[in-house]
């Protein structure tokens, strides 16, 4: 795995060592709340919360702090809503945004980031 560009991670995330961070992949632009107890990657652009945790939605001020436009927040939604909210598993999501033609980078980025996920990626909430 690559390291990411920007992540936020709380105090108290439930981390033993810091090893244990630089170990985990996060995707860029994703946050942690305090208390979380990370067991599977957590996406690009996306907060995770609870223990353990699930994925609670999108990092929406870390994408505007980073200034993505309005119109690749609403595709990375987009996105998200057919990987985790339609009836389809993780390759067939993926097949489904791959079928829709040209996506953004940062839409790209979460489909290779699901696709190369070695230990799973955060279920959401």
């Amino acid at each position: 795995f690559s390291f990411v560009r920007r992540i936020v991670i709380y105090p108290a995330s439930g981390y033993r060592q810091v090893l244990y961070l630089m170990r985990t992949p996060y995707g860029d632009d994703a946050m942690v709340a305090g208390c979380a107890k990370i067991v599977k990657d957590v996406p690009p652009f996306a907060t995770a919360d609870g223990n353990p945790a699930t994925i609670i939605g999108q990092n929406v001020v870390g994408m505007k702090r980073a200034g993505s436009s309005p119109e690749v927040r609403k595709q990375i939604k987009a996105a998200y809503d057919i990987i985790y909210h339609q009836k389809m598993n993780t390759s067939q999501a993926l097949k489904h945004l791959k079928d829709q033609g040209s996506q953004p980078p940062e839409v790209q980025m979460i489909m290779d980031f699901f696709a190369n996920s070695k230990r799973g990626v955060t279920d959401h909430r």
